[in-house]
């Protein structure tokens, strides 16, 4: 009988043999969701679109290892490397000299008013000298660049491709709205646009395809307002754009508040943004472009503060540029002031410190906040005397990082932007919803907007051939 217990005693586990037990089933149980996870994660990456195809933030860090240890790994979320805004150019405005070049006579009268040399408007380089003044940033571990160039101002994809295999550079650039197509069909356009993003133009071989990584820049006007009827149109486009891309898919949104917008129509249309997004929506997908050199004069008004506190408070990204183009200047004849430098050639400390003023205030919303050149003039690059696309870094940089922490200039200078971009996952390919209309006479369905529809008598009809059949059989 004595056997009996002692036998049990022998068997039953201790307290402390059943938590060493539990801790080890824990770490194993712990370890295979794990990597459960991981795997899971792996069939779930997301990818960031650049004109190379689609990289994981991962790839893009690895494939340009530091080049100066004195930089973090940096990226420009706001660039134009193709610019082309002579055709907006009014034809009477005469200051502009359509022969005259940019050469060191004329050099200080450019800088007083960019639209007097015609050749300033304008980057016609070859993809050589592009990319030389791309080259230019590897010096400050610059591996990806973002190009907002809109497509009116001539966007070049094929030299993109280029540019990025010359300088082994990423680059992603956005795609422009086309109010066109849009107003014939805002929901096929919206199914169209969605198709591009998402999967490219069926029409280019898979590992060819050129695919934006954005929506934008879209420039909103300065009167913009919801109730005008101009804009009624941009509205619908807007909401469809939140609903259809970036609610849907987490595509970014680029939006300039252009030009010397006042405060109250800035925050009119911030307002409308409001009002559009879900409490699901990731507003930091929603982005705004504010250039520091439109409040040059004011930078530290109480004006300027409360837009972008009501920008980052709102949960949206922030892009501060230190260029600017006033496209305003182009539609009429401009009267500049002489004493007055209209184009950023040099450093402003001005400009600097108030930008490491707001990363401090908005210190809770760093990972919202980026900062990039924005250059807009050919004087700007360093073939024509500028400091090209190094500005931010060669002379900005060591201004704007004082006091910040590590992890905020990773963030500021290259996390937030990656994790903007990096939204895409394969996906099995949808069809396109569109709609279909069948021939009253051959009962034939094809696309609505096939070239061959028409109606007659309030009927629909694939040719002409089938109208005069079915007018046999039906005579009127």
């Amino acid at each position: 009988m004595a056997s009996g217990p002692m036998l049990l005693a022998a068997t039953t586990p201790s307290m402390m043999e059943l938590i060493i037990k539990y801790n080890i089933a824990h770490t194993l149980i712990q370890k295979f969701f794990n990597i459960n996870h991981s795997m899971n994660s792996k069939t779930q990456q997301k990818y960031i679109r650049t004109s190379k195809g689609p990289k994981t933030k991962e790839q893009i860090i690895q494939e340009l290892p530091p080049m100066n240890n004195s930089y973090p790994i940096t990226t420009l979320p706001y660039e134009h490397i193709f610019h082309d805004i002579t055709e907006f150019i009014h034809k009477d405005n005469s200051i502009i000299d359509s022969k005259e070049k940019i050469e060191l006579s004329n050099y200080s009268l450019i800088i007083k008013n960019p639209l007097t040399i015609y050749q300033n408007l304008y980057f016609d380089l070859d993809s050589s000298k592009i990319s030389n003044e791309l080259e230019f940033t590897k010096k400050f571990n610059c591996l990806l660049i973002c190009d907002s160039t809109n497509d009116k101002f001539h966007q070049n994809k094929e030299l993109m491709k280029q540019i990025q295999n010359i300088c082994k550079i990423n680059i992603c650039f956005g795609q422009s709205l086309d109010y066109e197509k849009a107003k014939v069909n805002l929901k096929k356009y919206s199914n169209d646009l969605q198709y591009l993003i998402i999967y490219g133009k069926d029409e280019e071989p898979e590992n060819e395809k050129l695919i934006p990584a954005f929506i934008g820049e879209e420039l909103i006007e300065e009167n913009f307002d919801e109730k005008r009827e101009e804009f009624k149109f941009k509205i619908e486009l807007y909401k469809m754009i939140i609903n259809d891309l970036v609610n849907k898919y987490g595509i970014p949104f680029y939006i300039k508040l252009q030009g010397k917008q006042k405060y109250k129509s800035s925050n009119t249309i911030i307002d409308f943004f409001n009002n559009n997004t879900k409490d699901s929506t990731d507003k930091k997908k929603i982005v705004f472009i504010l250039s520091l050199s439109d409040y040059e004069h004011n930078l530290y008004s109480n004006e300027i503060k409360d837009l972008i506190n009501i920008i980052l408070t709102g949960g949206y990204s922030l892009i501060l540029s230190i260029y600017e183009c006033d496209y305003s200047l182009l539609s009429k004849y401009y009267q500049h002031n002489l004493k007055m430098n209209l184009i950023d050639v040099y450093y402003n400390h001005t400009k600097a410190a108030f930008i490491n003023s707001i990363l401090k205030e908005f210190n809770n919303n760093i990972k919202q906040i980026m900062i990039s050149n924005n250059i807009n003039y050919r004087i700007q690059l360093k073939e024509f005397g500028g400091f090209g696309y190094n500005n931010l870094f060669e002379n900005y940089y060591e201004d704007i990082i004082k006091d910040l922490s590590e992890e905020n200039i990773k963030d500021i200078f290259c996390n937030n932007l990656l994790n903007l971009l990096c939204y895409w996952e394969p996906l099995e390919k949808f069809k396109k919803s569109v709609k279909m209309v069948k021939c009253e006479n051959c009962g034939i369905e094809k696309e609505e907007n096939d070239k061959n529809l028409f109606s007659k008598y309030d009927k629909n009809f694939c040719s002409f051939k089938c109208l005069k059949e079915w007018l046999n059989k039906n005579p009127q």
